[in-house]
């Protein structure tokens, strides 16, 4: 999702990012979330954890593309479609996700609510729940372009 809404070199960054934990999972058995939180404790460089887990949350003014959004949003759609059921809560958050990003909270909300309609202990919506629950927007929401190319 973050490379949807940012672009390929966010999505390198956080997928690499993705992939590590990954395999400390796979070795160790723990879980992402205390594997993550050992890692923001850790000292040393936490650049690539800080900025994925910024623009996740929307912390910072940077705006996301918003047409690679719309069009990341139609082809998650179409996969939700055809998708098994037990399948879905992933893409269904990256939705949730991406329409909050558009500043579309409520539409988020759908999303998240099918995810944990199939899914009900699905990280990942219950985090999202969390976030548009508490009405956080983005910043970049808030950011003002520079100039309408912006």
């Amino acid at each position: 999702m973050l490379q949807i809404a940012f672009g390929e070199e966010i999505g390198r960054v956080t997928h690499e990012l993705n992939q590590r934990y990954a395999a400390i999972q796979r070795e160790t058995g723990r879980s992402m979330d205390d594997i993550v939180a050992e890692e923001q404790a850790r000292s040393g460089d936490k650049r690539d954890l800080a900025q994925t887990g910024d623009l996740m949350l929307g912390s910072v003014s940077r705006r996301p593309d918003p047409e690679r959004i719309e069009r990341g949003i139609t082809l998650l759609k179409m996969l939700v479609a055809v998708a098994p059921k037990r399948v879905r809560p992933a893409p269904l958050c990256m939705l949730a996700w991406l329409s909050w990003a558009l500043g579309r909270s409520s539409v988020a909300g759908i999303f998240i609510d099918q995810a944990l309609a199939i899914d009900p202990g699905y990280g990942m919506a219950r985090l999202l729940l969390t976030v548009v629950s508490a009405g956080h927007l983005p910043e970049w929401a808030f950011a003002v372009p520079h100039s309408d190319a912006d």
